[in-house]
């Protein structure tokens, strides 16, 4: 099941995971951290390889 907007507004505004979604509730978090970076976000990479790692040592740094 996932979140409503109204759901997901509130754990992002709190910066709380909710209590019994815990492991929902950090990927929400996680995820908008990293959307919400704007130096990250204007990055651009100089080859699919660089983006590739790039990205995923940004998920696993945040997200995971």
């Amino acid at each position: 099941m996932g979140f409503d907007i109204e759901e997901a507004k509130e754990i992002v505004d709190s910066g709380m995971s909710m209590p019994r979604r815990d492991e929902d509730s950090h990927d929400i978090l996680g995820t908008f951290k990293i959307l919400s970076n704007c130096a990250e976000m204007m990055r651009v990479p100089t080859s699919p390889e660089e983006s590739s790692q790039a990205k995923l040592q940004i998920i696993d740094r945040t997200i995971l």
